[in-house]
């Protein structure tokens, strides 16, 4: 997989005083498999993510790869 670009942003509104929680949108392109294995390791990872929509279409600019857009919450202590 190759991120072609991150975009991060605060989520105002959440009054819990133990946590906060960013918006983290993800652009990258790839192969299937390379995707799905992705989405294992951020599953495994030490900080939580809530992703909340994928996005998925052909690359026009190389052969048998797809263009994923992840749109998730990060997660992590005050």
């Amino acid at each position: 997989m190759q991120i072609l670009g991150m975009i991060t942003s605060a989520v105002p509104g959440i009054d819990d005083n133990r946590y906060k929680k960013i918006l983290v949108g993800v652009d990258l392109i790839g192969q299937y498999p390379a995707f799905v294995n992705f989405l294992k390791l951020l599953e495994q990872s030490l900080r939580l993510y809530d992703v909340s929509e994928i996005n998925a279409a052909a690359s026009t600019t190389v052969p048998g790869n797809v263009n994923f857009t992840i749109k998730m919450n990060a997660y992590y202590l005050k």
